[in-house]
């Protein structure tokens, strides 16, 4: 029930209150081109969206959780992340000065 900002751009991000500050949070979502608000039956605040040919209708849920994070331990020091366009997974490129692998150290 209360007020909320979608932003689209290459990824769609959503601005809102909680506990008194103002946040801005990226959606785990592909991009969307364009969006309302939707309510039905079925879903008492919602989204509608476009994206490419495909209508999307979805609800953002615990807003004020940590969504989509994943830790992962690091061998190296992270040096650089992209994103691997054919999977669109994101690859962290790690190195260190004269850092060898383990099947180089075993020799």
């Amino acid at each position: 029930g209360r007020s909320a900002l979608l932003a689209l751009s290459s990824a769609p991000w959503v601005v809102y209150g909680f506990h008194g500050r103002l946040h801005l949070t990226p959606l785990s979502y592909e991009a969307l081109e364009h969006a309302s608000s939707f309510c039905s039956a079925q879903l008492a605040e919602g989204v509608v969206a476009v994206s490419g040919s495909s209508l999307r209708i979805f609800a953002p849920e615990r807003l004020g959780e940590t969504f989509n994070e994943q830790e992962l331990q690091a061998r190296y020091t992270p040096r650089r992340v992209c994103v691997h366009p054919p999977s669109k997974l994101l690859v962290v490129v790690e190195a260190d000065h004269h850092a060898y692998g383990e099947d180089l150290k075993a020799r």
